[in-house]
């Protein structure tokens, strides 16, 4: 009996002892594939295994029985249309392009977060792209063309930094392209003759990308409904289209920062009567000769015109005396780091609205430091999203609008804002209310709320721009004035859409 009651200790020890040393072995990463803890490895691979077995649930119809291979008794990494990371078993591509595949994409795709490369394209996919591919940050090529997919293009796409190529051909997805996808990234090339054909777009943005050659000499033909054309900070080439007065809607113009060259065609341009805003500085533009000015003759024409930069440029010869017949509602404008001399024509005192005008080193030629202009930029911002100045009344006693504006970023960016601004929002009382009680708000008012937070977003990076333009040291200062401009003209489209 004694005996007995000792082997089974015995046994029982055995075991607790296998189970010890199994479980040395698992935190050593030497687990053998028999024992009963995973391996680091298949660990690290659980979340693309659930995330992919979840995209086979929203297939439907399979036909040519692609999805079969996708099972437990089969690797994940030798499933059809995977490919992994040889040493991390993560899953790098997902192409199942031309399978005939009937289903959806489900949110769990987000999970795959190594995913390099989608291809989806040529099936029957249905449904809305999810926003959860925003969470896909190594992506670079996503194609789903040739697919029934709706909705609109989620805006958190902007996430995926990494993205080089994006088919969406052959759709069913309806709304306008979303701002946070078309600037701000690392696009470089040229743009894809395609583009033009998509005579609809009223809004194209480019801006702060290493995009380079020609825009086509018939852009405003082929692409007649634009409102915005933004394609600042770029490596654009060539001459300004003179089509572009066939886009008779444009508001704004952003060519700042580039290497175009020849002249600012002005007599297509003065046909733009809805023009706000037309910025050029930074190019190669002008032949530092007498007459480069004389597009100021038409632009008399653009009574709505509100901000006007030529900065950094090669223009030559005198200003006009026309300037003084330029719309009255402009606010700034800026001339200064070019070749003109002589005096400033008496005219320019019927610009009653001018709040800023940007000259500093008009008719000295040479080197010039833009550093300062940066600064008068950035003040002017301020100025024009809180209509306040630098010398108004409560800036006292060490207050300055930069100190007021930092203090109040980021929460209470509202407050600080000019009331005209928001009147359209106001109206429905969506841009005051606490956020707390807009994320309460009933579901009706959810395009309201998502309104007004778009609003208070785009408002807080205007002023963070407006406030890296002020920085105390010079060289902290943001360089860029047509990025600066582009940002403004975002947050126009929302304050007060065009």
């Amino acid at each position: 009996m004694m005996e007995h009651s000792r082997t089974i200790c015995n046994l029982v020890l055995l075991k607790f002892m296998r189970g010890f040393i199994l479980l040395v072995l698992c935190t050593m990463s030497t687990c053998p594939e028999s024992a009963a803890f995973p391996s680091p490895t298949l660990l690290r691979n659980e979340s693309d295994h659930l995330a992919l077995l979840d995209f086979k649930k929203r297939i439907t119809e399979d036909p040519l029985s692609v999805m079969s291979s996708w099972n437990h008794s089969i690797h994940v990494c030798s499933w059809v249309g995977i490919t992994c990371h040889r040493a991390t078993q993560r899953v790098l591509i997902l192409d199942l392009e031309d399978k005939q595949l009937v289903g959806s994409i489900p949110p769990s795709i987000g999970n795959l977060t190594r995913l390099i490369e989608i291809s989806l394209g040529i099936n029957s996919f249905h449904g809305e792209i999810p926003q959860e591919l925003g969470h896909l940050r190594a992506l670079e090529g996503l194609n789903l063309s040739f697919n029934s997919l709706g909705g609109k293009l989620p805006t958190n796409m902007s996430h995926c930094t990494q993205l080089r190529v994006f088919h969406l051909d052959s759709n069913k997805i309806i709304g306008s392209i979303p701002h946070q996808l078309i600037q701000d990234n690392n696009l470089s090339g040229m743009l894809p003759s395609s583009i033009y054909n998509i005579s609809s777009i009223y809004k194209f943005s480019v801006a702060k990308n290493q995009v380079r050659g020609k825009l086509l000499p018939n852009l405003g033909i082929l692409l007649p409904n634009l409102i915005v054309f933004l394609c600042a900070i770029n490596n654009f080439t060539g001459n300004i289209p003179v089509s572009l007065s066939n886009a008779s809607r444009l508001q704004v113009i952003d060519f700042g920062s580039n290497d175009f060259t020849g002249t600012i065609p002005g007599e297509s341009l003065g046909s733009l009567r809805s023009l706000i805003m037309l910025d050029f500085a930074a190019n190669r533009l002008g032949n530092g000769k007498l007459g480069d000015m004389s597009f100021l003759n038409f632009l008399t024409n653009c009574t709505s015109l509100q901000i006007l930069s030529i900065s950094y440029n090669r223009f030559g010869g005198e200003i006009p005396r026309s300037i003084g017949n330029l719309s009255t509602q402009i606010q700034m404008f800026a001339l200064g780091g070019n070749l003109l001399h002589g005096s400033l024509p008496i005219g320019i005192g019927n610009l009653i609205n001018l709040i800023a005008l940007y000259m500093e080193e008009y008719g000295m030629g040479g080197q010039v430091s833009i550093l300062g202009d940066v600064y008068s930029y950035g003040i002017l911002l301020l100025e024009m999203f809180t209509g306040k100045t630098p010398t108004d009344d409560m800036f006292i006693e060490g207050l300055s609008i930069y100190k007021f504006i930092a203090m109040a970023l980021p929460d209470y960016v509202i407050d600080v804002v000019d009331p005209s601004l928001l009147f359209d929002l106001e109206a429905d009382g969506s841009v005051n209310d606490d956020i707390s009680e807009r994320i309460a708000l009933p579901r009706r008012n959810n395009r309201r709320v998502v309104k007004a937070k778009k609003v208070e977003e785009c408002l807080f990076a205007v002023m963070q721009i407006g406030l890296s333009c002020c920085e105390v040291s010079p060289r902290e200062r943001m360089l860029s004035n047509s990025y600066l401009c582009g940002a403004i003209c975002n947050c126009l489209g929302y304050v007060n859409p065009v």
